[in-house]
């Protein structure tokens, strides 16, 4: 765990409003306390069932039937209730959660409903959750994992290593021979400590999976992209994502393929990008499973995994 998790207490995040969040905790009363045997579901449940709203006359109910919790089908760690115009969005990770609100009142209820099942405290506002620094901006929210970078930089002993401005070569290929890498442990392990990092960062999407096609068995030209990758980092360590405030609600997928772009294996690569309006929301690059007769089956491929995400 990293930020708030790397506490005992666990961290309760919440947003009044868009452009309004803040963070709470419960704490617990042993140092041996397991997070994720606390944030029960059952009890989770019971919160929200007895969770009373206010309708305009001030007067205070709940009418189950007109009220709905349950499990988003696309990530069990993310609860949603709804309650005629009222909407929770409950998103909990062991013991960090994120709960936005539709309303501030509405929040208020859900933390008080929540603070009879668990002890919370206010942690002021949020700016900090899974390893993603949360900058608000003029525009939204700005999410980006500078702490994160510095982290892999480090591990990697390329804290001071001259900066790159640009990312790789699109048109080079990387050969599957060369000498093997000294560890390939940490290749490994930085590998996949980079994957991590293509939630705020799109940019890279491309490079690490062609690095990750190479895990198996690093060579050296492996190793100088993964270099490379790591001094452009360092050149673009306060690049992130941006969240727009206010957006249309249009949703519009980009994609591109390469096709039989793999030397060895004659597959093609997909990418593409969705977004909510403004907001990137989804991306992908990723090596195709079949080999393309034509660049027009690589499209149409890419095409189908676009639609099947924004559907």
């Amino acid at each position: 765990m990293s930020g708030q998790g790397t506490q005992w207490p666990s961290a309760l995040t919440h947003a009044s409003s868009p452009g309004s969040v803040a963070q709470w905790t419960s704490a617990p009363t042993s140092p041996f306390y397991t997070p994720a045997a606390s944030w029960d579901q059952n009890q989770l449940m019971h919160a929200f069932n007895t969770m009373q709203l206010a309708p305009p006359s001030s007067e205070w109910y709940m009418d189950s039937r007109a009220s709905t919790h349950m499990t988003s089908d696309h990530d069990p760690s993310l609860f949603i209730y709804r309650h005629g115009n009222n909407t929770v969005y409950f998103l909990l990770y062991v013991d960090d959660i994120v709960l936005i609100a539709s309303s501030l009142t509405l929040l208020r209820q859900v933390i008080s409903s929540l603070d009879h099942e668990f002890s919370l405290k206010d942690l002021s506002d949020l700016y900090f959750f899974l390893g993603v620094s949360v900058q608000r901006t003029a525009f939204g929210f700005f999410l980006l994992q500078r702490q994160y970078i510095e982290d892999i930089l480090a591990h990697a002993s390329m804290t001071n290593c001259n900066p790159y401005s640009t990312l790789v070569d699109t048109s080079a290929k990387f050969p599957t021979i060369g000498n093997p890498v000294a560890n390939s442990t940490d290749y490994r392990s930085i590998i996949g400590a980079l994957q991590y990092l293509t939630f705020t960062r799109s940019d890279i999407a491309y490079a690490i999976q062609q690095a990750c096609l190479h895990m198996h068995d690093p060579r050296e030209p492996h190793a100088n992209l993964l270099k490379r990758i790591l001094r452009y980092l360092k050149d673009t360590i306060d690049h992130g994502l941006q969240l727009h405030r206010t957006s249309p609600t249009s949703l519009t997928a980009y994609i591109d393929a390469n096709w039989a772009r793999r030397p060895d294996t004659r597959k093609s690569t997909s990418g593409y990008g969705v977004f909510l309006g403004d907001n990137l929301i989804s991306w992908l690059s990723k090596r195709q499973q079949t080999v393309s007769r034509s660049s027009a089956e690589a499209e149409y491929r890419v095409v189908a995994n676009a639609v099947a995400e924004s559907c």
